[in-house]
């Protein structure tokens, strides 16, 4: 965080981060086992025979920039971007996934705030939804073959509050909304093991 950056009132934080982890799912076991401890011989793995290694890696950056203007404005920048890819091998057969699992995410928001006393104040804000996703999705109802898709969506956030700090502690609060969630990366590719994907998901709205 940098305070005063080039003028008097001006703060900036930014922070970056990368993150990369490997996921094994292994799925081999020879036997079958029943309440009792009994086992008979199956080498077909307990619920899928698989043994698949999943490497993701994911970026993000966070860009925060206040600008004070005397004590009763205040300005507010910030962008949150964030990119994720996942390859999946098949250590079995010795293949690879033909479509990588691709999205990036840019959230870019500014907003005012007008405090013309302690007690009261008021904002507004807008943002700006960015997400691109690319991935492969079936091509019939048995999945027995896949296409690359991929699509980018933009979406408009905005907003207002007010809140007045009355006596004896009260507070006095309103707001209204335009909001979207986007998609998680579990919830358009999955986890690779137990929870499935929707690539056509959109993100979800406010209102």
């Amino acid at each position: 965080m940098k305070r005063n950056l080039a003028v008097d009132g001006l703060d900036v934080t930014f922070n970056a981060a990368y993150n990369h982890d490997i996921t094994n799912n292994v799925d081999t076991a020879a036997w079958h086992y029943n309440w009792f401890g009994d086992r008979v011989p199956d080498g077909n793995g307990e619920q899928s025979y698989q043994l698949s290694r999943a490497n993701n890696n994911n970026w993000s950056a966070n860009l925060t920039g206040l600008y004070r203007l005397g004590q009763k404005h205040l300005f507010t920048i910030n962008d949150v971007f964030n990119t994720f890819n996942r390859h999946n091998e098949d250590l079995l057969n010795g293949s690879e996934d033909e479509f990588s699992k691709v999205t990036s995410k840019n959230v870019f928001g500014a907003s005012y705030r007008f405090m013309p006393v302690e007690q009261v104040n008021f904002s507004v804000f807008g943002k700006e939804y960015y997400q691109y996703v690319s991935g492969a999705q079936a091509t019939d109802a048995n999945a027995t073959s896949y296409n690359r898709v991929h699509r980018q969506d933009n979406y408009l956030g905005y907003g207002a509050a007010a809140k007045w700090f009355m006596p004896m502690g009260f507070q006095l609060k309103a707001s209204f909304k335009k909001a979207y969630r986007l998609p998680t990366v579990d919830e358009m590719f999955g986890d690779e093991d137990m929870e499935e994907g929707d690539i056509s998901l959109k993100p979800e709205s406010s209102s």
